[in-house]
């Protein structure tokens, strides 16, 4: 019984910081843009051995493209959208959610 408890106490603490994030307050975010950062798809291939086949096979790791800014010497995540629009140099006004992400809620 205790076994049951312990598992279920684990699956539901990932459920429980979702909710709490959901709830939480947008965060306004002022200030210059003092870097764009745009990072290309990187794909790694690491050999691996696939057992029902009986040989050593390529797998593929990919991640990105990612693009951030940088203000106030802390970079965060946008989309390329927003990533697009936006100017070094210049002064926007955000809207950023851990859920959500970032917003422009002014030009």
């Amino acid at each position: 019984m205790r076994f049951l408890f312990v598992i279920l106490t684990i699956m539901l603490i990932p459920v429980f910081y979702v909710v709490v994030l959901s709830f939480q307050d947008s965060q306004i975010l002022e200030g210059t843009i003092q870097q764009k950062n745009f990072q290309e798809k990187k794909c790694t291939q690491e050999p691996t051995f696939d057992p029902a086949l009986n040989m050593v096979m390529l797998k593929e790791n990919c991640e990105g493209p990612n693009w951030t800014i940088t203000i106030d010497n802390k970079q965060y995540h946008v989309t390329e959208q927003l990533y697009n629009k936006l100017d070094i140099n210049s002064f926007y006004t955000f809207s950023y959610h851990p859920l959500k992400g970032m917003s422009l809620l002014n030009e």
